[in-house]
């Protein structure tokens, strides 16, 4: 469970000419005393401004709207691999791990509601943080495990489970850790195995990735080369963070 001090608030930001969009933001005080924005997204405005209408608390996302930076790329980067179709995802499966406020597995199921979606993180709080504050609603096709990840791929392998895509976005709120995305646990070998093992011959995994040192980095994409024939990191402006995108078929 995430050992942090949260706080919510809505903001106003111009989005182009004469055009404004109330974005909502969970901000969190790490292990060390720094604050990070943990997740954010933008809200659906009432179809009228009334009185009864104006608390913006009660406001629910606006997933029309594609995120932004990192999370979009990580979204798009399942049907731009080619492992799976945008016209065709009743039998596709994708685990998201690593939930926030439930903005890339919340987009993903709103705009294709065949897609089974399984999203998994290991806070109790952060799920209720996300049905509370970002709209999420589960359903036959979209469900939430709270379990710890690299347990559940674990689990899954011994089960004999396939996905056809996993999107790992569970990051630290440890500023000074060697990774802050993801987590390191997840870099060992066993779990990298693991999650190609789960990805069979066509799976994608991307990842939202962000490491202190460039070392520690060729370090770990050295032990995906083991497992994943194609990777491709892509800079994300003047961003750190670096999604690398892996995929059992090059």
């Amino acid at each position: 469970m995430l050992n942090a001090r949260e706080r919510y608030f809505d903001k106003v930001i111009k989005t182009g000419y004469f055009r404004s969009r109330i974005l909502r933001a969970a901000v969190k005080e790490g292990l060390n005393k720094k604050t990070s924005l943990f997740t954010f997204a933008y809200l659906k405005l009432p179809q009228k401004l009334v009185r009864s209408a104006l608390d913006s608390s009660k406001w629910k996302i606006d997933f029309d709207v594609a995120p932004q930076g990192g999370p979009l790329i990580m979204a798009n980067e399942i049907f731009e691999s080619g492992s799976v179709s945008r016209a065709n995802t009743a039998n596709i499966h994708v685990v998201v791990m690593g939930l926030g406020g439930g903005f890339i597995s919340g987009y993903l199921h709103h705009h294709f509601p065949q897609m089974r979606i399984t999203a998994v993180d290991i806070s109790p709080t952060v799920v209720s943080m996300a049905k509370k504050w970002f709209s999420m609603e589960t359903d036959n096709r979209y469900d939430i495990v709270v379990e710890d990840g690299v347990q559940y791929f674990r689990r899954c392998v011994e089960q004999g489970q396939r996905f056809d895509a996993i999107l790992l976005d569970a990051c630290s709120l440890d500023f000074e850790a060697d990774f802050t995305c993801p987590v390191k646990v997840f870099l060992t070998e066993e779990t990298i195995s693991n999650m190609a093992t789960l990805l069979g011959q066509r799976g994608v995994l991307t990842i939202n990735f962000l490491a202190r040192l460039k070392t520690l980095k060729d370090e770990v994409l050295n032990t995906f080369h083991k497992y994943f024939k194609y990777e491709k990191p892509t800079a994300l402006g003047k961003s750190p963070n670096y999604p690398l995108f892996s995929s059992t078929e090059g």
